[in-house]
């Protein structure tokens, strides 16, 4: 009886011990925080990706316009057309 008694709490307790996880955390040193970000490389780099980043989207714009604009100067001919068309049978 003694024994099972012993053996249940050894059960118990090793239960109890596996769903404790030990956490890791990292350390930095004080005063790195943020060194990267603050490096003028990286800065630099950044900022030509960003601008690279603008004038595509702006091009990919401007070209989507000129098609739009091309689209409504071929729909004005076609009009001009139609209307000196009615103007002749008149």
């Amino acid at each position: 009886m003694l024994y099972l008694r012993t053996a249940a709490r050894v059960q118990v307790s090793s239960l109890r011990s596996a769903s404790v996880v030990p956490v890791m955390t990292r350390g930095y040193a004080p005063g790195q925080e943020g060194a990267t970000a603050s490096s003028t490389g990286f800065k630099n780099r950044e900022q030509a990706e960003e601008t690279a980043y603008a004038r595509k989207q702006q091009a990919a714009q401007l070209a989507k316009l000129r098609e739009q604009l091309a689209k409504t100067e071929e729909e004005k001919a076609r009009l001009h057309e139609q209307v000196k068309e009615l103007e002749a049978k008149q």
